[in-house]
């Protein structure tokens, strides 16, 4: 699992994306945590590949559910 806490770093383009997933054995969930609330921003982001688009103020429980989901973990 990767969390990106600055949505900005993927505005030019998905290479940071494509060099994250590029061995096919590991494909990894992306979550991007940001203050960005446009939603041609998030629709960007989701477009090149990322899995989930919170923005700040984050709920601390609300991503550790996330991430506990996404490993299939129990908390």
């Amino acid at each position: 699992m990767v969390i990106i806490l600055n949505g900005s770093l993927l505005t030019n383009g998905s290479y940071l994306i494509k060099h994250i997933r590029n061995d096919a054995a590991h494909t990894p969930s992306i979550y991007v945590i940001s203050w960005q609330h446009s939603e041609h921003t998030v629709l960007s982001l989701l477009e090149i590949g990322i899995d989930q688009y919170m923005t700040f103020p984050i709920c601390a429980r609300r991503l550790r559910a996330k991430a506990a989901e996404t490993l299939n973990i129990e908390i």
